[in-house]
């Protein structure tokens, strides 16, 4: 597995931000840190979704070539 590295300054600003975004509760039981948090959240909300549309646009592309494919070899109208 790789790993990205990014380099962000003011990270403390950037954290708080995605804290109050998306309502960081430091008092319920187990509590992730802040910086967890806000990696789990940059996944969840940012970088899970825009792989999921990429290889989802990606599959449909492949499937429709395939199957239009099919449909003009193997589908004559008489």
């Amino acid at each position: 597995m790789a790993d990205i590295e990014l380099t962000i300054p003011q990270l403390s600003r950037v954290v708080d931000g995605i804290c109050g975004q998306f309502d960081y509760d430091e008092n319920k039981i187990g509590p992730e840190t802040r910086g967890e948090f806000s990696k789990r959240m940059l996944g969840a909300k940012f970088i899970i979704p825009i792989l999921k549309e990429w290889e989802n646009t990606e599959a449909y592309k492949t499937n429709k070539a395939a199957n239009d494919s099919d449909i003009d070899t193997n589908i004559v109208i008489t």
